[in-house]
């Protein structure tokens, strides 16, 4: 697009183009992808030859590269170096503005000065100028202060300098493009993040980070061979009945919540887990906390001691009880473990008693140790 008509944003067709443009961004899912898009369709529409951007500080002192299509390779350590200096960067600086052009905000003559005294003071000899500089006729830049700041600039090294309208189209599809960014940065980040949980996560054991609401933040490929559920889904009624009936509020209140839920036989359709949830409480901010699960098959000689168990005829719940009561845990803690009054551990107590005929802790205790034994 050569000289663009002062009437080009209203103009339909250009419009249009904008709008094609803007579609073909937001499609990208890649930073590459985006990249070929600005060098392919964006360079030619505002008849530039060039593109630079990176991320940035609220004022622009500091820039971290992260492209520049038609930049040439050689002339990229230079171009990087002093970018933070290039004059129409610090006319956005001094003055405040959001975008800045040659001609629109400085005229061609004073941006040739500008650019003399930016070469002199970055560069110690007129060797050491990348090519890319000294070819430059007209720029655009343009910086996105809000979060995670962007800044941008399309450059022509043949041509005329950028007239009013071409600066208003630039302004006008910047914003898309710095939102493109800011949505592949984060996406990238996440991906990382996911794969190095992942990575942590390398187990047998079913592991998943879930929300207050018990929506699925996070979990490793061992949780999604067994529920084959996406991100952001409820975890399955199975493991929700975990919860229910639990106070949500007094169970993330540090002073009021039980370290962590353990039930060691939960049965689920694919089979018998050792099942443990610990609240996570995030250091700063108003992040909600967050659950953290984990499911183990039950095995030997706790999942023999299972069985052995309901052939005694004793309930779920007071299996659990006796797997605690071998585990070495007092009354209180198992009430604390399970979410029940030390009251309500004492009646499972005297019923498992009285199944199993043993009259004290200590048998109740051989009494499982056997069982193990003979696993």
């Amino acid at each position: 697009m050569n000289s663009a008509p002062s009437s080009a944003l209203s103009s339909p067709k250009i419009l249009e183009e904008v709008l094609e443009l803007i579609t073909h961004f937001n499609s990208c899912q890649t930073f590459s992808q985006l990249e070929a898009e600005i060098e392919d369709r964006l360079l030619p529409f505002l008849d530039c030859q060039s593109a630079f951007y990176g991320w940035t500080d609220r004022d622009i002192y500091q820039v971290e590269w992260i492209g520049g299509p038609g930049v040439p390779d050689e002339d990229l350590p230079g171009v990087q170096s002093a970018l933070s200096q290039f004059p129409l960067i610090h006319l956005l600086r001094n003055k405040y503005l959001d975008t800045a052009s040659v001609e629109g905000d400085v005229s061609s003559a004073e941006f040739s000065e500008r650019m003399k005294e930016f070469l002199l003071e970055n560069f110690s000899s007129p060797e050491e100028v990348p090519e890319y500089y000294r070819s430059m006729q007209g720029a655009c830049v343009a910086v996105s202060r809000a979060e995670n700041y962007l800044i941008m600039g399309v450059a022509r090294s043949k041509g005329e300098p950028f007239d009013a309208a071409e600066s208003d189209l630039f302004q006008l599809i910047f914003p898309h493009l710095a939102n493109c960014f800011r949505n592949l940065n984060f996406r990238e980040r996440f991906a990382k993040f996911y794969e190095f949980m992942k990575s942590l996560t390398d187990t047998s054991r079913a592991v998943a980070l879930v929300d207050g609401d018990l929506r699925i933040l996070f979990f490793n490929d061992r949780f999604h061979e067994l529920f084959e559920l996406p991100l952001w889904e409820k975890i399955p009624e199975e493991l929700e009945k975990v919860f229910s009936g639990r106070d949500q509020n007094k169970l993330f209140q540090r002073e009021n919540s039980p370290d962590h839920i353990e039930l060691p036989f939960f049965t689920l359709p694919q089979g018998v887990f050792r099942l443990t949830a610990h609240p996570v409480y995030p250091d700063a901010g108003e992040t909600n906390p967050c659950w953290h699960l984990g499911l183990e098959q039950a095995s030997d000689p706790y999942h023999k001691m299972n069985a052995l168990s309901e052939k005694a005829g004793l309930t779920w719940r007071e299996m659990e009880i006796c797997c605690l009561i071998h585990d070495g845990l007092g009354k209180d803690e198992i009430g604390a473990r399970l979410g029940i009054s030390p009251h309500t551990v004492r009646t499972h107590l005297k019923k498992v008693h009285k199944k199993l005929n043993v009259n004290t802790r200590t048998q109740l205790v051989a009494y499982l140790n056997q069982l193990v034994h003979n696993a």
